[in-house]
């Protein structure tokens, strides 16, 4: 009578076995780690029900770090006759655990070996000083570098968006965040050795490395979207979206790798309708803009490229059955969406579903 409550929980195991060739385990061992968590969340409405008010917190626990704690709140405001108008604000303080590639990696990729750092951090030798050392063969140039074990990420977001209807035909979703990012994961490259400790350079030992680890400054992010679907008429809609995702590194000093991986802007166009009955149909363009992507195999930028979706179905009824057939990016132009992956060309595909 209060509010509408929603409560669950979760446990995870995780048992890595890979024989040492991409884990730090033994062959023939295996590692184990675990994660839980448990969440309540309230909802209750005001002003005969037009305001909605959302509160939640979730608390998890892992193996190998310390418990995080995430609170929400949200409040969205439903405006108009037919409350065809719903506006929005939101605020989560969040967090991102570190993966279990970024806790137990060990591989030998040539030109660095990539470790997890959950242990006790690792002291080494920055990469540019040990360059700068390998073309002087004077020691003073290095420059020692210690490196945390790491932690688990928190980010506070702020969210504004609206949601409605526009000349009873347009309909619009718009909204727009930032987020403000501690302990953002990244990683780093140093000279350094398995044991954490710090190389003998005089002896021969280290070399260049790579770990998992958290940024010593924040990190913000910023980014918008829009979505618009126009119903004209029964067999011609139009919809168009676009993304905007920007983090901020300009003023960061760091020398964190962030592998954001992900586009400026992209934005998508496409028609879809229905001209007969049980016929329907979708075409979608989609554009995505150069970006940088970063991994530790490889780095490099990915070129700006499009794709032309489409699909059509067909419903026949007497049979309960569905006929698909469509294709992506059906105009063969090839592309990438990872550095180092194979370029992606044109897919067919056709489908009978069968309702039972």
């Amino acid at each position: 009578g209060i509010a509408d409550f929603t409560v669950g929980g979760s446990v995870r195991q995780f048992d890595l076995n890979s024989n040492g060739t991409l884990f730090e385990d033994e062959p023939g061992s295996t590692i184990t780690n675990y994660e839980y968590g448990a969440y309540l969340q309230a909802v209750t409405g005001f002003m005969n029900d037009r305001l909605r008010l959302t509160l939640g917190t979730r608390l998890d626990g892992f193996q190998n770090f310390d418990a995080s704690f995430s609170p929400r709140a949200s409040l969205v405001y439903s405006a108009g006759a037919n409350r065809e108008h719903n506006f929005r604000v939101s605020w989560q303080n969040a967090f991102r655990s570190p993966t279990q590639l970024d806790q137990y990696i060990q591989l030998d990729i040539g030109p660095l070996i990539l470790f997890g750092n959950i242990g006790d951090g690792f002291e080494g030798y920055t990469i540019p000083s040990v360059q700068a050392f390998g073309a002087s063969g004077d020691p003073s140039v290095l420059q020692q570098v210690s490196i945390n074990p790491l932690k688990v990420e928190q980010v506070n977001t702020i969210e504004f968006g609206y949601k409605g209807i526009l000349f009873n035909d347009l309909y619009v979703d718009l909204s727009a965040y930032t987020s403000e990012y501690t302990n953002f994961i990244g990683s780093t490259r140093f000279w350094g050795q398995q044991s954490g400790e710090l190389p003998d350079l005089a002896a021969g030992e280290g070399r260049p490395s790579q770990v998992w680890t958290n940024a010593s400054q924040e990190v913000t992010a910023y980014g918008a979207s829009i979505g618009l679907n126009y119903y004209w008429i029964r067999p011609l809609n139009f919809m168009a979206t676009y993304t905007w995702s920007y983090l901020d590194t300009d003023d960061l000093t760091d020398p964190i790798i962030p592998a954001f991986n992900t586009p400026e802007h992209k934005y998508s166009l496409g028609i879809n309708g229905t001209p007969f009955t049980n016929f329907n149909y979708s075409v979608n363009y989609k554009w995505v803009e150069e970006h940088e992507y970063q991994m530790p195999f490889a780095e490099g930028m990915i070129d700006t490229y499009w794709t032309l979706d489409a699909q059509v179905n067909y419903r026949i009824p007497d049979f309960f059955t569905t006929i698909k057939v469509g294709g992506q990016n059906i105009t063969d132009n090839r592309f990438i969406q990872t550095y180092g992956s194979p370029t992606l060309g044109r897919m067919i595909y056709a489908a009978i579903t069968v309702e039972i």
